[in-house]
């Protein structure tokens, strides 16, 4: 099925054809000091886990400034491919197949303690050593000194490619490379670089704007760059395909959904099926339903005669964990809620989180197991409360009530170390019609 919106078309190459344009390009793909992070790029949490002799951010005890996570090698008739596993990656994440491909083709590396960190804020400096691996666009202008950084420093020639393709600009001849950027930042520099500027589909910019319930906050200078990344099929949407949430840090996975889908649309890499591509089948399945809205929530009505509400809504806790109402669904006697724990940067490590329920209700299921508490003797909240374990950095969870409880809002902690409670919409008393 195409990944494109309203009938863009550019011919796919399969991976195999990609491989032999891999190995006419070797000495450019090998180039692991311009992609390796060293540990100082690390969040301070991670960096404690690192210990080495040879000073070039790898965890191991050569020279070569290559981090891959565990990894296992399979050759194929055109080329060897090196299958990566990050610790944080899951076979069930939602970008994994983004993250995986991309690194398979070793466009992205993880971390010397293997993790990807996909949570994670990208940095201007990862993003130039991504689209410097991931495309080949021709040259706008000369590759200039960078004066703000040395010419060690691990991603100082994959900024001059990518300022040199026109992904990223200087500012008298200085780059900071450790800020972060925001979705819309990362999208309208993507744009840039490919030169997908312009709408041509024949549709309207309103109209390919118009299926996005924040279509206002994109700034009027920009409205037609992202009106043609929407058409290309270029946009991937998380946790709702229909919030662009420009304003919001843009995440190490969610540049990978943006990087892996323009490689799609140029034809260098085969389409993937992910529902949070913004496209003509995603946006059908998710309109081809009977909808109503209220509150900021959107019940829909599916074939099967399930409900389910899709809410989006979201708490930012103090101590660095943010967690996200997905969903509710509803058969004919329960509801199942299921929310997205995310650890962020400056977090440490999650030591448990709990969700507050109605003293009304009756676990009939939680993924993963979970244990009742009456109170949690730390964060004073009744309820389910989850411990993930170490290592943890982000997920799904979900509780099964008996009942068809309404939304409301209840009570969320996370400890790690500290505890800090919020407010989210859970479950009430009140029964849904």
């Amino acid at each position: 099925m195409s990944n494109r919106l309203f009938g863009l078309k550019v011919s796919t190459l399969g991976f195999s054809s990609l491989g032999a344009l891999l190995l006419l390009c070797a000495g450019f793909l090998l180039a692991a000091p311009s992609q390796a992070q060293s540990a100082q790029d690390l969040p301070a949490s991670a960096q404690s886990q690192l210990k080495d002799d040879d000073d070039n951010g790898d965890d191991d005890n050569d020279d070569d400034g290559e981090s891959r996570g565990g990894t296992s090698t399979t050759t194929t008739t055109t080329t060897t491919v090196t299958q990566t596993t990050f610790t944080d990656v899951s076979t069930s994440y939602w970008a994994k197949d983004f993250v995986y491909r991309l690194s398979s083709l070793n466009v992205v590396r993880g971390f010397p303690n293997g993790q990807f960190l996909p949570s994670s804020a990208l940095t201007q400096a990862q993003f130039a050593a991504i689209v410097s691996q991931a495309f080949q666009q021709p040259t706008i202008r000369e590759a200039t000194t960078i004066g703000s950084l040395s010419r060690s420093y691990w991603a100082y020639q994959s900024i001059q490619k990518a300022y040199s393709m026109g992904f990223v600009n200087l500012s008298k001849e200085t780059f900071n490379p450790n800020q972060t950027l925001t979705r819309l930042e990362l999208l309208v520099q993507l744009a840039q670089g490919l030169g997908i500027t312009q709408v041509s589909s024949g549709q309207s910019v309103d109209q390919l704007l118009s299926v996005f319930t924040d279509a206002n906050t994109i700034p009027s200078e920009y409205r037609v760059i992202v009106a043609a990344l929407v058409e290309r099929g270029i946009l991937v949407n998380y946790p709702q395909l229909r919030t662009l949430n420009l304003t919001q840090t843009v995440t190490r996975a969610e540049a990978c959904g943006f990087i892996y889908q323009a490689l799609a649309y140029l034809g260098r890499v085969e389409e993937v099926q992910s529902a949070y591509i913004v496209n003509t089948a995603n946006l059908t399945n998710v309109s081809n339903t009977s909808t109503t809205t209220t509150t900021g929530t959107t019940t829909t009505t599916g074939a099967t005669g399930t409900e389910s509400v899709s809410s989006g809504d979201v708490v930012t806790l103090s101590n660095g964990y943010r967690i996200t109402l997905l969903e509710v669904s509803y058969t004919s006697t329960t509801s199942t809620w299921r929310y997205y724990m995310e650890e962020l940067p400056q977090a440490q490590d999650l030591s448990n989180w709990v969700l507050g329920l109605p003293s009304c209700a009756r676990v009939v299921n939680a993924t993963p197991n979970g244990e009742l508490v009456n109170p949690d003797p730390n964060a004073q909240i009744s309820g389910i409360k989850w411990q993930p374990g170490g290592g943890f950095t982000v997920g799904e969870f979900s509780v099964t009530l008996e009942g068809r409880f309404a939304v409301s809002q209840v009570s969320v902690a996370a400890k790690g170390p500290d505890v800090v409670v919020g407010t989210l919409s859970g479950p009430s008393c009140n029964l849904r019609s």
